[in-house]
């Protein structure tokens, strides 16, 4: 009977895993879906009509939200070109310890960056399923590692412009002030959006990430 107990629970935490990996999935792929809807119309008259592109699209302030060490962090939506799992990276030697080497993502090397290590948070906690969002600018593009891919969100000026507005923050998060854009606190707790243009202009960034 003990047996027939056990492999009942053995069974449903595989179905909870599967149901959980699946969820993650459909996330990754509706994400992959909304740039791809941003950065390739879907037919020509949509490109005659760029007022109804902006309109539709971008006057929707979208960001793809992601955990950092337990706090609440988005990008722009338009900002991304890429989110996945963690692809295989090639380390390279003489390069600081956030800068995790380069990777091939669909042809094209790409560097890979901890953004734990460059905004000097510690990095002792192991991810069990990393991902990674490509970022850019007009300069460059890097790979960001994150702990986990949460979903996608939409703010407008309301939610977002209240940098002034104190907070109560860690020290971690006073070492990622000079990134973030804008704050969200609609939330139990605050969203952080990064400005991906100060971030990947930063001149370690640049020196470090592009001629990795």
């Amino acid at each position: 009977m003990q047996e027939s107990v056990e492999e009942n629970e053995k069974d449903q935490s595989a179905a909870q895993k599967t149901s959980s990996k699946s969820d993650l999935m459909d996330l990754v792929n509706r994400i992959e879906g909304e740039i791809e809807r941003r950065t390739k119309p879907e037919n020509t008259e949509a490109l005659e009509d760029i007022g109804a592109i902006e309109s539709t699209v971008f006057a929707e302030k979208q960001y793809i939200k992601f955990i950092l060490a337990d706090i609440s962090m988005a990008v722009s939506i338009t900002s991304a070109l890429e989110i996945g799992r963690m692809p295989e990276v090639t380390p390279l030697p003489n390069l600081p310890e956030w800068i995790l080497g380069i990777s091939n993502v669909r042809g094209e090397i790409v560097s890979i960056v901890d953004p734990k290590g460059f905004f000097g948070w510690p990095l002792k906690i192991k991810i069990r399923e990393p991902h990674f969002i490509i970022v850019h600018n007009n300069e460059m593009k890097v790979g960001l590692l994150v702990d986990r891919i949460a979903g996608i969100v939409s703010l407008d000026e309301t939610d977002t412009d209240i940098k002034d507005e104190p907070i109560d923050k860690t020290e971690l998060e006073i070492k990622l002030e000079p990134y973030i854009s804008d704050v969200s606190i609609s939330e139990e707790k605050p969203l952080y959006v990064v400005d991906v243009d100060k971030l990947l202009s930063d001149p370690r960034m640049k020196r470090e990430a592009e001629n990795a």
